[in-house]
């Protein structure tokens, strides 16, 4: 038997919840905890712009994963 699991780190937001800022995106800041979860389990995926890496990223919620797909794809 076998099991496929991830590490994943939750970040913090930093600030407003609403992408209100210019940039229209969410700040998330360092880990709060990390997890280590089944693969199944996860929903989704976030593609984090770095701010300061080591401290602030931007959640890219302008990108659908169909166009996520269609970059990575080659398609």
């Amino acid at each position: 038997m076998s099991y496929q699991l991830a590490h994943v780190s939750l970040l913090s937001i930093v600030g407003s919840s609403m992408p209100d800022r210019l940039e229209g995106m969410v700040q998330v800041g360092l880990p709060m905890t990390n997890h280590v979860v089944r693969v199944a389990d996860i929903e989704g995926m976030a593609h984090l712009v770095p701010v300061n890496p080591e401290e602030l990223y931007l959640v890219n919620n302008q990108m659908d994963v169909h166009t996520w797909n269609d970059i990575h794809n080659g398609n």
